[in-house]
């Protein structure tokens, strides 16, 4: 029962539980609000191969690319752009390969009406719009590795969006797929981690919610988005207020990840995926805004090159290392911006009165003044753990930077 020899390091990819052909492995919530692998010992009868399709456990046979090229992406259709949550790589890439791939299959994260991300395959131009927008959750993708395997195998081909680490994970479980692997073309966010499920729950439970129906919103333009819908009784809202939306607080401390993130293996400037995509924070607003939303897009392979250059109705420019980097931590370090890492505490938050999580996850109080008064405490604490953590990362990021140069990157 070796497929919980991963530990800290499992990303709760599933992939463990689609190459299990006794069926003894299933991905369950732990007491922290984060999915890992559970064996049936009735069933397993100890082959490893689970052991050994982990990506996690073998990540040096995780094959990166060179460094990419960056630009500043975005679609010039609006229904595409305005449903995304930046600039619209990958909806708008994935619907030209429906158009002009063979019999093609886009598979992406999908926020189910029961509050949960599923990954899906679509096969419809009109289903693009299931699989965008962001998800800060975790989304289960047991049986879609062995669903890609299959399109694979009759010749169809395949466009995947994931985190790095579900990327990676496909290509160690099709490894030895040979030539099939030339119809995969992968899309990859630009990932920050994965919370514990408990925020949604305690999101939900504030609003009084039935469903949460967006992330992101971008009614008064994309800088100003990060605004969740939620829906209470048939009826759809909007958080206007920033300071009184909880899950968009309670992610941003970046504390309650799960601890595999703060060790993330894929990020690095050698990226896994033939595209990375993601928010272009820090951008040159002179040169490359959109108010309806700029992506980061990283070119990583000649597959990806052929997607962007089969695709129509975008904005592509090129942007430079020095301008993207030291925004977009994530590129070339894992996540370290949290006051403290709390996924080892949820379990014993979760018996505390809601008023108290709520105060504990999102580290500050909806009324204004209370606020100050515990930031005003807080901050000789937060002040020199900001301190080594940004310099920790502006020191690697000067690194990276350096190692670009060395390489002929621009």
């Amino acid at each position: 029962m070796s497929v919980l020899s991963a530990g800290n390091k499992c990303t709760g990819c599933g992939v463990c539980v689609d190459v299990c052909a006794c069926q003894a492995i299933s991905l369950k919530e732990d007491i922290n609000g984060f999915y890992y692998p559970s064996v049936d010992a009735d069933r397993c009868v100890s082959c490893d191969k689970c052991d050994k399709t982990c990506h996690a456990v073998h990540s040096e046979n995780i094959k990166r690319n060179e460094i990419g090229k960056a630009y500043a992406f975005w679609s010039l259709e609006e229904d595409i752009i305005l449903n995304s949550a930046s600039g619209g790589v990958f909806a708008q890439i994935a619907k030209e390969f429906l158009q002009k791939s063979d019999n093609g299959v886009v598979v992406g994260a999908y926020l189910a009406p029961d509050n949960k991300t599923y990954h899906i395959e679509i096969q419809s131009e009109q289903d693009i719009i299931k699989l965008q927008n962001s998800k800060y959750q975790h989304s289960i993708a047991t049986g879609i590795y062995t669903t890609v395997k299959k399109r694979l195998s009759e010749g169809r081909s395949v466009l995947f969006s994931g985190t790095p680490c579900m990327v990676a994970a496909l290509y160690h479980f099709l490894q030895s797929n040979g030539s099939a692997l030339d119809k995969l073309y992968t899309i990859e966010i630009l990932c920050h981690g994965i919370p514990t499920s408990e925020l949604l729950k305690i999101g939900l439970a504030i609003e009084q919610a039935d469903h949460i129906c967006k992330y992101r919103t971008k009614s008064e333009g994309w800088l100003k988005g990060n605004r969740t819908v939620y829906e209470k009784a048939g009826v759809k809202y909007e958080k206007k207020n920033r300071r009184t939306d909880f899950l968009f607080r309670s992610y941003l401390t970046m504390s309650y990840l799960r601890p595999s993130c703060y060790d993330c293996q894929y990020a690095r400037i050698n990226r896994v995926a033939d595209i990375t995509a993601g928010d272009y924070w820090g951008l040159n607003r002179q040169k490359y805004l959109n108010h309806n939303g700029v992506s980061l897009m990283i070119v990583n392979s000649e597959k990806g090159r052929r997607l962007v250059n089969d695709t129509s109705n975008i904005h592509v420019a090129p942007t430079s290392w020095r301008e993207c980097l030291p925004y977009n931590q994530n590129l070339f370090m894992a996540t370290n911006n949290n006051f403290f890492n709390g996924w080892k505490h949820v379990a014993a938050i979760r018996k505390l009165p809601l008023s108290l999580r709520v105060f504990i996850y999102q580290n500050g109080f909806t009324n204004k003044y209370l606020q100050l008064v515990y930031h005003w405490l807080t901050r000789p604490v937060c002040f020199f753990r900001f301190l080594g953590k940004n310099r920790k990362r502006k020191q690697l990021c000067k690194s990276v930077l350096s190692q670009i140069e060395r390489d002929g990157g621009e």
